[in-house]
């Protein structure tokens, strides 16, 4: 099945039509990386640009190149109301053991500031993680090679980041903080950062969003508005060591990013035991 078309007259003779198409989010991406940016060090070049304009740009960092997609519609069920009224409810009350009654579901920002912390840690929700900082988006795409450095692939293998005009899409879209709004949307985020201290160092950004295809969206609204939001650069697997040497210098690493004991501990697992123990 590729779609449907769904057509209807009202009972004083309005017509319409509407082409429902079928989500290609389960394909490989048509996104295009920037042939200008190969390698590690002309990408320092390109993103050194986006120092002149602070906080205008967002940046994502994959271990590979997929399509942009949600850990939550990467799921089999993509009900956002039954994941709201049910999954959201549970995961919330099972969470007041470990975190005391730190969040008010009456209050807005509280409903984001936890759905931000369950992405933190590995739960599925709606988001996807950004930073304003291409380097700390480098890290965790270079960092979760890491463990499948045995098995990753050979030498012509990439890492994706992506590179979002943030300061340019809210100004164009209106920014829609519902989990359940029916309208498609794609909206960005600053969640508070209750009980989670790994958003600050991180400067993390959220995007929250009901679609699964994001990048047919995306590339959707670039063409209508004859606009870039987003750039893609592919870099080589093979310099994961020698980048994540480079960003320890700066300061980037588990133990500055992951406050707690499991970021104390990958941080001297690494220095003590290297990247390929």
């Amino acid at each position: 099945m590729v779609g449907a078309k769904v057509t209807w007259i009202t009972d004083k003779g309005q017509t319409g039509s509407v082409d429902l198409k079928r989500s290609k989010a389960d394909q490989p991406s048509k996104f295009t990386a920037d042939p200008r940016v190969s390698d590690w060090a002309s990408f320092q070049q390109e993103v050194s640009k986006a120092a002149q304009t602070p906080y205008q740009y967002i940046f994502r960092g994959q271990t590979s190149t997929w399509r942009l997609r949600s850990a939550f519609h990467r799921t089999r069920r993509k009900d956002l109301v039954r994941y709201y009224e049910e999954d959201f409810q549970r995961v919330w009350h099972a969470s007041i053991g470990q975190l005391g009654n730190t969040f008010d579901r009456n209050i807005p920002d509280h409903n984001g500031a936890f759905l931000h912390l369950l992405q933190h840690h590995g739960y599925p929700t709606p988001m996807l993680d950004w930073s304003y900082s291409p380097y700390i988006a480098a890290y965790f795409a270079y960092s979760s090679l890491v463990d499948k450095v045995k098995t990753m692939p050979q030498s012509n293998g990439k890492i994706r980041i992506f590179m979002f005009d943030a300061k340019q899409w809210r100004l164009d879209n209106v920014q829609i903080l519902d989990l359940i709004h029916t309208m498609p949307h794609f909206s960005l985020l600053e969640p508070m950062a209750i009980a989670n201290p790994r958003a600050l160092p991180q400067q993390s950004v959220a995007s929250l969003t009901n679609i699964d295809d994001i990048e047919r969206y995306l590339a959707l609204m670039q063409g209508e508005r004859s606009k870039r939001y987003l750039k893609v650069f592919d870099l080589p697997q093979s310099e994961y060591e020698s980048v994540l040497r480079q960003l320890n210098l700066m300061g980037i690493s588990p133990g500055s990013l992951f406050p707690g004991m499991e970021g104390l501990c990958d941080e001297y697992r690494q220095r003590q035991f290297g990247y390929d123990p």
